[in-house]
């Protein structure tokens, strides 16, 4: 397997480790927290911690959950077209130990305009 395959395969084993962590409840406040910002609005992860940290949802398991959410469809990777290129849209984090890290923006989806 090439480097770029071991990546890809570990984060993919990683995000499965960290979903078994979250239960039906952790589940639950992550969607209603992407439910409570409007469809269309951009958000990243800042916009859901206060929400998340209150509902006690371990930070480990958050990004497994955001991969969930995109997946029924109330979510989408926020992009940006110029010149022909997609860039990811990024913010800075406002977590305590990001360390001036970026985080990956997304807009809030209604599942029912899926294509």
């Amino acid at each position: 397997m090439n480097a770029p395959a071991t990546a890809l395969a570990l984060k993919v084993e990683g995000q499965a480790l960290a979903s078994r962590r979250a239960t039906p409840a952790h589940r639950a406040a992550f969607v209603a927290a992407v439910r409570a910002i409007p469809v269309g609005r951009l958000f990243t992860v800042n916009d859901l911690r206060a929400r998340l940290d209150d509902a006690g949802v371990p930070p480990a398991a958050r990004a497994s959950l955001m991969a969930a959410v995109v997946r029924d469809g109330l979510a989408e990777r926020a992009v940006e077209v110029r010149d022909g290129v997609v860039y990811e849209l990024k913010r800075p984090s406002s977590g305590r130990s990001a360390r001036g890290a970026d985080v990956s923006a997304w807009r809030r989806t209604d599942p029912r305009e899926r294509t």
